[in-house]
């Protein structure tokens, strides 16, 4: 069985030729540019996880107190309005819960589930008496949280599974546009819809497991030449590291 994360799923779904590329020929390519929408998310996932784990994050008792911190990390003066985001989001829940409650419980929690054979790397995990809440970085702009259901519920699933924990709520937040977050609940089974808000229910999950048996199911069979509409100019295509290998294999870009 092939063993799948969201960065390979969503690479298939995207175009299974780059999947092919990276995943199974293991293509080389050169580092991300600077200012290239990977570089970005790479170094503010980088500086989130670093200030989480620094040893005073637990002992900081206002504003200035995570300035300070974050200022010892040059990623915070590269990266200026993610910072100033980062510390809106943290002193929201600071003012509410205090220090150190206002810390997530893991970072950058890599979890296996061998039965399903998915595994990953959850950004952040807090606790809340409605259950766990993980919350994913999105550094680009912002979307309705539908968009991310297959990636949060795959999270979801293996926190439940491996961690043993019951999850009450996925959420993304997007540091570019501001404090932003979105949140969805999770409805278990048994229980009522909520009447306000976003949710996901069990038939979601469900919707999600069929997909990556989906996708396991053709990389077994080779297949990663999708229709020819899918390459109809695509907008990404122009970025992808791997444009001058479907040029040279005919693909009309």
């Amino acid at each position: 069985m092939v063993r799948l994360s969201k960065s390979k799923i969503l690479t298939y779904l995207d175009c299974p030729r780059k999947f092919k590329y990276r995943y199974i020929d293991k293509t080389k390519t050169s580092e991300p540019e600077e200012g290239s929408p990977l570089k970005i998310g790479i170094d503010v996932h980088e500086l989130y996880e670093w200030y989480y784990k620094h040893p005073d994050a637990p002992h900081i008792d206002s504003e200035e107190s995570i300035k300070r911190i974050l200022a010892e990390n040059p990623l915070s003066s590269k990266y200026p309005l993610y910072a100033k985001n980062f510390i809106e989001f943290n002193m929201e829940l600071f003012n509410e819960l205090g220090a150190p409650a206002y810390l997530p419980e893991n970072v950058e929690l890599y979890l296996h589930d061998p039965y399903f054979d998915i595994h990953g790397y959850i950004d952040a995990v807090f606790d809340s008496p409605a259950g766990k809440i993980i919350v994913d970085y999105k550094t680009g702009r912002e979307h309705p949280i539908g968009k991310y259901s297959l990636e949060l519920l795959m999270y979801k699933i293996l926190y439940e599974r491996v961690a043993g924990d019951k999850v009450g709520y996925v959420g993304a937040f997007f540091p570019k546009g501001g404090n932003k977050w979105r949140m969805a609940k999770i409805v278990h089974a048994g229980e009522n819809n909520p009447k306000k808000g976003a949710f996901f229910t069990i038939e979601d999950e469900f919707i999600v497991l069929e997909t990556i048996d989906q996708v396991r199911e053709r990389i077994k069979d080779n297949e990663f030449d999708p229709p020819d509409d899918i390459y109809k100019k695509k907008f990404m295509c122009n970025y992808c590291e791997y444009k001058d290998l479907c040029k040279k294999e005919g693909v009309n870009l």
